[in-house]
């Protein structure tokens, strides 16, 4: 006997996809892996905001904790400019320019970073 008559093999083999439903399939598997960002309360903001401003003046190295969408990175390196909100970042790591960073995009922020 053929396979599709057995089982469900029928429905199998004549089942077609779309571009429009494989789009939407593909979109769908993106917005289950996305990261919830955490709030931030009052008292944290304040901890991050004294901890990059520290940074800045005595050039100390500090660790931070990127939100994105699919994952939370963590970079090192001393703050060497700020402006309201955004600060610029220079990285411990060769390979990596120097990046500016908003308060938003900050997760988590500590003194000291990898050596």
């Amino acid at each position: 006997m053929s396979k599709k008559l057995e089982m469900n093999g029928l429905w199998e083999s004549s089942r077609m996809m779309l571009p429009q439903h494989k789009d939407s399939a593909i979109r769908g598997q993106k917005e289950k892996q996305y990261i919830q960002r955490q709030a931030l309360d009052e008292q944290e903001i304040h901890f991050i905001s004294a901890t990059l401003s520290q940074s800045q003046i005595y050039k100390r190295t500090v660790q931070i904790m990127i939100y994105d969408k699919y994952q939370l990175r963590t970079v090192s390196g001393v703050v060497t400019r700020s402006k309201q909100g955004e600060f610029r970042l220079d990285t411990i790591d060769p390979f990596s320019a120097g990046r500016g960073l908003g308060l938003d995009q900050i997760s988590r922020c500590t003194e000291g970073g990898v050596k």
